[in-house]
């Protein structure tokens, strides 16, 4: 079971810095690489080679990590929390399965790869934190969550 380092014990979703989830780097993956296909098919160019980084296999497996998390986190994890994140990760999922093709090519995958070793580096390198035990203390820590759902929204958009 995943346990919680001291150094992050007390966590709370105020203190956390959005680019600290991976959430936020796949959302943000998925709509520039649709935004920059989608330029490049409307100024008749081809999409060459940006297919490499199509985002679709990240997506998926991280649709099943995001359950697995629900899983481990499940006495934690407020309801408005499971049904928001399900709801987030529902529309990635129809999103791209609508919008992107279907790739599981060992290119594709080695670049996914590469975006995943870009968050831990930032993660690792410039704020000094283990991804691995950032979630394992937000999936298991019930203070971590705020009480109403509005307030948790307004924390997680900066506003």
């Amino acid at each position: 079971m995943l346990e919680c380092p001291a150094e992050l014990r007390g966590l709370h979703a105020h203190d956390l810095n959005p680019t600290y989830l991976y959430s936020y780097w796949l959302t943000i993956y998925f709509i520039v690489y649709a935004l920059l296909c989608l330029a490049l098919q409307t100024s008749g160019k081809s999409v060459g080679w940006l297919s490499n980084f199509n985002p679709y296999p990240t997506i998926m497996m991280g649709t099943f990590v995001q359950l697995l998390f629900f899983v481990i986190g499940a006495q934690a994890m407020p309801i408005y929390f499971i049904l928001g994140v399900s709801v987030w990760k529902l529309l990635l999922i129809l999103s791209t399965i609508l919008i992107l093709p279907i790739d599981w090519s060992p290119v594709t995958i080695l670049c996914n790869l590469a975006v995943l070793g870009c968050y831990f580096g930032y993660m690792i390198w410039w704020h000094k934190i283990n991804p691995i035990d950032l979630y394992a203390c937000i999936e298991t820590n019930p203070d971590y969550y705020p009480a109403t759902a509005s307030e948790f929204i307004r924390i997680r958009f900066g506003y």
